[in-house]
């Protein structure tokens, strides 16, 4: 995000400049000509449009500044309900009632782009608004996209095992192999690398009749492992490590599919951690943000079927270069949510085009539509509980406000088990911890208590056989890794 800032940094100090910047998309050309070589909207170029890091000697590069309809701007128009939609749930729908797109002009502004056979990259320079009408044109956030979920179990530190699964967004999926099986449903937030898992996990310890069964909810950063699970110590531990992926139908992966040029050299372009792409302090108490919305939001904003406006309004001059021209006065829409921006100063348009929400408000109101945009809060990262050797060094991850399992089991029956449910509050620095400890046979620990974050505290303690005292110690914190 560095180059934004700077490209943000020169709006705010030099009215309507507009920095160009220079991006690429791993989308296959045939998604848009099935046989571009012959298609006269592809044109074969001698040489690179300019120099970049996105070039080497002998590529082949298109220009294909004609071959698609760039979409721009949006012409607020109800449309009627046609007769034969019916109410089949699997027609394909427009958004709502409403059509934001309007119809696209074919022009763009930018300075050029291009189709690259070598890296099999579209490759467009221009300034912020016109990459982001490159990628509304090439649908590079409307393609499918499945989920592949990897477990590895690991062992005395050495990896042993691993599985893995592809499944459908929200759909359950299960694999048995090797009495290893997953019980899986995986679901994502569009445009955001964060990906939730409900997992059912069950394998052999590798004793006699005697199994591991595992089961929690998380929160995965895309393509990044995270430990789920773990117990015991030296040549008797093993670790439970999960991560989730998405991809496109054709097999990419999504995480690596964006790139950006800068300073000189070819560094991936994520998308953004949150719903906020960026923000900026314009003092007095007043912030200017980008937020990554998505076509659907002001819909559900205000519900189907009302009559609230659907108005274009002019960007502000601050602002030109993030959103060009109309866009739509989301301003009524965010009213009927409790979020008033009646100063003359503030704005709130929305761009269906790249499904971006510009708004330029007080900060508290700044929050609010974070707040709003969250659901009223974000399910945030997964969080970690861990007890200490005396008690069989348990380590087990879940997201916030979920129940989550690890049971040794014997010929069916529960040998030793640890339980938790913990709740995040004061900033993600103090957890509320409701859990169940049985470390072996005859051996109970239940009870519920509020942990500071990485901090040990002592569960219980108590005379062992040989007569020295035994504390247990539990210990709360967050990012598992």
């Amino acid at each position: 995000m560095k180059i934004f800032i700077m490209f943000l940094l020169l709006l705010l100090t030099s009215g309507v400049t507009r920095a160009a910047v220079t991006v690429a998309w791993k989308v296959p050309v045939e998604s848009q000509a099935a046989d571009f070589r012959s298609d006269e909207r592809y044109r074969k170029l001698d040489q690179p449009p300019a120099a970049s890091a996105f070039f080497q000697a002998g590529d082949e590069l298109w220009d294909v500044s004609k071959a698609i309809s760039w979409p721009r701007g949006f012409r607020p128009t109800k449309r009627e309900k046609k007769e034969e939609e019916g109410n089949d749930p699997f027609a394909a729908r427009r958004s709502g009632d409403w059509d934001w797109n309007g119809e696209p002009d074919g022009k763009w502004d930018g300075e050029w782009v291009v189709w690259n056979a070598r890296s099999r990259m579209f490759i467009a320079r221009g300034s912020w608004e016109d990459v982001r009408q490159i990628e509304a044109g090439l649908k590079f956030n409307g393609r499918l996209e499945i989920f592949r979920t990897k477990l590895e179990l690991v062992e005395a530190g050495q990896p042993s095992r691993s599985i893995s699964l592809v499944s459908r967004s929200g759909e359950k999926s299960i694999m048995e192999v090797g009495g290893f099986k997953l019980e899986l449903e995986a679901d994502g937030r569009e445009q955001i690398p964060e990906n939730y898992a409900k997992l059912v996990v069950k394998w052999p310890s590798g004793k006699k009749g005697e199994t591991w069964e595992l089961a929690t909810a998380l929160t995965l950063k895309d393509a990044k492992p995270l430990r789920v699970a773990g117990h015991g110590s030296g040549a008797e531990e093993w670790e439970l490590f999960a991560s989730t992926e998405r991809e496109w139908l054709d097999g990419t992966p999504v995480s690596p599919g964006r790139w950006i040029e800068e300073k000189g050299a070819v560094t991936l372009w994520s998308v953004p951690q949150y719903h906020q792409d960026e923000a900026r302090d314009l003092g007095e108490g007043y912030k200017m943000a980008l937020f990554y919305i998505g076509k659907d939001t002001p819909l559900k904003m205000v519900g189907h079927g009302s009559q609230t406006p659907s108005t274009a309004v002019e960007v502000p001059e601050k602002a030109a270069g993030l959103l060009r021209g109309s866009v739509m006065d989301l301003r009524p829409h965010l009213a009927l949510n409790g979020i008033r921006l009646d100063e003359a100063r503030e704005f709130a348009g929305f761009d269906p085009v790249s499904g971006h929400l510009l708004v330029i408000a007080r900060d508290r109101w700044v929050q609010d539509i974070e707040g709003l945009l969250s659901g009223g809060g974000d399910p945030g990262v997964s969080h970690w509980v861990k007890t200490g050797p005396e008690a069989g060094a348990w380590r087990l991850s879940s997201r916030s406000g979920e129940k989550a399992t690890l049971a040794r089991k014997k010929n069916g029956e529960v040998e030793s088990l640890f339980e938790t449910e913990l709740s995040s509050g004061g900033n993600g620095k103090i957890f509320d911890l409701s859990y169940r400890l049985q470390p072996g046979p005859g051996q109970l620990l239940q009870s519920k208590g509020t942990f500071l974050i990485d901090t040990p505290r002592e569960a219980g303690s108590f005379t062992a056989a040989e007569g020295q005292e035994v504390k247990v110690i539990l210990t709360a914190g967050s990012e598992p890794r």
